[in-house]
């Protein structure tokens, strides 16, 4: 929605959109490939499901309080989500690698999904980072599992 036009933006249009950002993962069984046109894609893939969960989110928490549109406000990720949910997905990940015939160190980027540890404290939105996270796989073929103690989180 922009500073004069208050007609809300196409859902649907941002499904579609964020569908083909996705594209074709390649994927096992056992393994998923994700090439480096993807890897690129993805800090955009996830602005766009970003964008969907804010505008839904938004949506809901300006009826509930019953909020006009004229003073409506969008309720955004904070920063520190979204690096979490870059270092999950191995965004810009460099793993070191020894080379055996110098004995020297190298630095290469990895084309694999390697495993990360994040730690987000108290209150600062891990079931956000999960469910993030979870839609990017999700939106790749993977299958996904969620479950919370917290129906309302879940």
């Amino acid at each position: 929605m922009t500073k004069n036009d208050n007609t809300e933006p196409d859902l649907e249009v941002l499904v579609t959109q964020t569908k083909l950002l996705a594209g074709k993962v390649t994927h096992a069984s056992d393994s998923v490939t994700w090439n480096g046109a993807f890897k690129d894609n993805i800090p955009e893939l996830v602005a766009h499901i970003f964008a969907i969960w804010t505008l839904k989110n938004t949506q809901h928490y300006n009826a509930m309080r019953g909020i006009d549109a004229a003073r409506a406000y969008l309720l955004m990720p904070h920063v520190g989500q979204v690096i979490a949910i870059f270092r999950l997905l191995g965004i810009s990940y460099e793993k070191l690698e020894v080379s055996k015939a110098k004995n020297s160190t190298k630095k290469i980027i990895s084309d694999d999904l390697v495993n990360n540890l994040v730690e987000v404290g108290t209150g600062e939105g891990k079931s956000v980072v999960l469910a993030i996270t979870a839609c990017v796989f999700a939106l790749t073929g993977v299958d996904v599992n969620c479950s919370c103690y917290s129906e309302v989180l879940s």
